[in-house]
């Protein structure tokens, strides 16, 4: 990495201090802004027109300085004085908007979803691997309703993203493809505003695709009241072939519930919002969870949910994704606002055994499909990493995608294992990734060149 990198980075670390303060976050965003104006735009200016650029933004922000408490102004006292000792005089330079690591990678195509993008996900039925989902969530701010829609796209021959259709739906918290065929049905299942769970079917005709409503669920009511569903997870096949499907809610809850509309449990697994819930991918009756608490747990189903199997709190704060590693039976991957992924080894959970920090909030985790050995953060305001985690370390070898005015909540690794690409003979170490933003409301596609 590149000193110039490192200076934008440690400058993103200061800006995340009260990015991440839920008080007052959506007035203290137009600063970061003009925070990256000037270290985006003007790193290739002579040192007087990055000054008085630097002057003019000062009193920009002023404002913005003045409705916030003390702490938030010396924060971003102390970042204005780093970066004007560090990148006002830095050497004019021809590439500032990547990581000088990203020579393999490859941005190839790119789609306005016109509402914001939360989430990304890729079909993992090898016959249709070329399909994918980009969910969407618009909040009205005069009626404060909420709406979204569910995108089916496929990537073409020519690597070019096709809508085929757009669901319109509640706003779409978090979508997930069943990673196994039920009664010859590919199902996707989406966590939505409306305090419900909706699954839907992929339905073929000739060559065409299409998605239908197959079944709902309604979250159970606590207090007279539903809570908002925040993340879904599939389970793998019991003894007995069935099939569970678990979700998360604001109110802190877990819902467990099967395909023929049976609810089978509902428990409070933390004290605010629960974010995250995954299956144990080899023990279907083994449920991780992480939520606003910053609380990590674990709940046994054949125990009945009365308490978790562990708890930990080496997060420093909400803890919003985690996943089951489906090669490495022990090992499970956490991630958190605090900007760390966090790996653990099940049979010693006192400790992580292994952490990075990637300088911006976690929202999504997802292990490369084939080995299952590199990871994919979409880590919210310092766009996207991918960490190598094999041989028991926690690397980022890759870092990509704009920041300016983009949040990461979406993250995804096409399943093809031996795609053929139109321009490029070599393709054997080539991945294609997704990636979705908020604010901007892009869905982008990635070509990454690496020997996983």
């Amino acid at each position: 990495m590149t000193t110039q990198n490192k200076n934008f980075n440690k400058l993103d670390m200061y800006c995340s201090k009260v990015l991440y303060r839920k008080v007052s976050a959506e007035k203290i965003l137009p600063i970061n802004i003009f925070v990256y104006k000037f270290c985006r735009s003007n790193v290739n200016c002579e040192v007087g027109t990055r000054f008085l650029f630097l002057k003019k933004i000062k009193i920009q922000i002023g404002t913005y300085l003045s409705l916030h408490t003390p702490a938030n102004h010396i924060v971003f006292n102390k970042a204005f004085k780093y970066f004007k000792n560090h990148l006002l005089f830095f050497p004019k330079s021809s590439t500032v908007s990547m990581n000088s690591m990203n020579d393999s990678m490859e941005l190839f195509a790119s789609y306005d979803t016109i509402y914001p993008a939360d989430t990304v996900e890729w079909c993992p039925i090898s016959e249709h691997s070329n399909v994918f989902v980009c969910g969407t969530y618009k909040l009205d701010e005069a009626t404060k309703t909420k709406t979204g829609t569910i995108n089916l796209f496929t990537l073409d021959s020519q690597n070019k993203i096709k809508l085929v259709q757009s669901v319109t739906e509640d706003a779409v918290l978090d979508i997930k493809w069943n990673p196994f065929i039920v009664s010859g049905h590919i199902l996707l299942a989406a966590a939505l505003s409306g305090k419900h769970v909706s699954v839907y079917r992929l339905d073929e005709n000739g060559t065409d695709i299409s998605l239908s409503l197959f079944t709902s669920f309604d979250l159970p009511k606590t207090n007279g009241e539903s809570n908002m569903s925040l993340s879904i997870a599939w389970s793998c096949p019991y003894e007995n072939g069935s099939q569970s499907i678990a979700f998360s809610d604001s109110g802190g809850y877990i819902t467990l519930v099967n395909l023929n509309n049976q609810l089978i449990h509902s428990f409070k697994a933390h004290d605010f919002e629960s974010w995250t819930v995954t299956y144990n991918y080899w023990e279907p009756n083994i449920l991780f969870t992480g939520g606003d608490d910053c609380k990590f747990k674990c709940y046994d189903q054949r125990l009945q949910f009365d308490k978790p199997v562990f708890e930990n709190r080496e997060h420093e704060q909400g803890v919003t994704t985690c996943s089951s590693n489906k090669i490495r039976e022990y090992i499970i991957v956490t991630g958190s606002y605090d900007e760390n992924i966090r790996l653990w080894d099940i049979r010693n959970i006192k400790h992580s055994y292994n952490s990075v920090k990637v300088d911006g909030g976690v929202w999504r985790l997802k292990w490369e499909p084939n080995k299952e050995e590199y990871l994919l953060s979409a880590s919210m305001f310092n766009a996207a990493q991918i960490i190598d985690t094999s041989l028991n370390v926690a690397n980022i070898c890759q870092s990509f995608g704009e920041k300016n005015n983009r949040l990461y909540y979406g993250a995804d690794w096409c399943h093809h294992h031996d795609t053929q690409f139109e321009h490029d003979t070599k393709s054997k170490n080539k991945k294609i990734i997704a990636t979705c933003t908020f604010y901007d409301h892009r869905l982008d596609l990635f070509f990454v060149n690496m020997k996983l």
